[in-house]
C-alpha cells in the first residue's frame, strides 16, 4: 500500500525536558545494576560488596535506605565543583526519599570517599572485578549529587501521500539533544573511557 507513496512533514514539535539523576544505591538496587551491567550475580556482587566495605571502600552494603550523611554531601559537592564545574551541582542538594519501612539504620551504598575515584583506584592496583563494582557505585552516588540533565526533544510527524490510498499513515520519530549535561556528565565519561579500552558499549 505505502509503494510510491511520497512522506509530508505533518507536524513538527520541541519539547523541554529535564532528566533527574537516580539515588544512590541500596542492596537491592546494587544488585540489579551489577546483574544489568555487569553480568554479576546477587551473591558474586555481594561478595564483592563485602570485600570492599571490609576495605573501608564503601559504606556498608546492606541496606534499604537512601539516605546521605551531610559530610558525604558536602564532600560530593567539593569534588563535583573542583572536577565538573560549580553549574554541575544543583543549586539545592538533592534529597532522596527511602521507602516507608526502610530501616534508616545505615546510609546508601557510597564510595568512603569520592576523591578516590576509579581511574585513581586503578592505578592504584584495585583487584580488577573489584574495580567494576566500585566503579558502578561511585558513579552512581556523584550522579545522585549532580545537576539535573536539561534535554530538547523532538518529534517529526510524517503522513503518507498517493492517490487512491487505502488507508492513512502517521509515521513518527523523536532525536533527543542535550542542552546540559548534568549528572550525565559523569556516566557519559565512563561510557567513553569504556569505548576507550576496547570494551563493549
Amino acid at each position: 500500500d505505502l509503494a510510491g507513496a511520497a512522506l509530508e512533514v505533518t507536524d513538527l514539535k520541541a519539547q523541554a525536558k529535564a532528566r533527574h539523576a537516580l539515588p544512590p544505591f541500596t542492596t537491592s538496587t546494587l544488585q540489579q545494576a551489577a546483574s544489568s551491567a555487569l553480568g554479576f550475580s546477587p551473591g558474586k556482587t555481594m561478595k564483592l560488596a563485602q570485600s570492599l566495605y571490609e576495605q573501608g571502600l564503601i559504606t556498608y552494603m546492606r541496606t534499604d535506605s537512601v539516605n546521605i550523611s551531610e559530610q558525604a554531601r558536602a564532600a560530593a559537592k567539593d569534588y563535583i565543583a573542583a572536577n565538573f564545574g560549580p553549574e554541575f551541582h544543583p543549586a539545592t542538594p538533592n534529597f532522596f526519599k527511602s521507602k516507608a519501612d526502610a530501616q534508616g539504620a545505615h546510609e546508601a551504598i557510597r564510595p568512603t570517599d569520592v576523591f578516590l575515584a576509579p581511574q585513581t583506584a586503578r592505578d592504584g592496583g584495585m583487584d580488577a572485578t573489584e574495580l567494576k563494582l566500585y566503579d558502578l557505585v561511585w558513579r552512581r552516588f556523584v550522579a545522585s549529587q549532580m545537576a539535573d540533565a536539561r534535554t530538547t526533544v523532538r518529534t517529526v510527524s510524517l503522513s503518507a501521500r498517493k492517490p487512491a490510498i487505502s488507508h492513512d499513515y502517521l509515521f513518527t520519530a523523536s532525536a533527543t539533544q542535550i542542552d546540559f549535561e548534568g549528572f550525565l556528565r559523569v556516566m557519559n565519561l565512563a561510557a567513553k573511557k569504556r569505548r576507550a579500552d576496547g570494551e563493549e558499549d
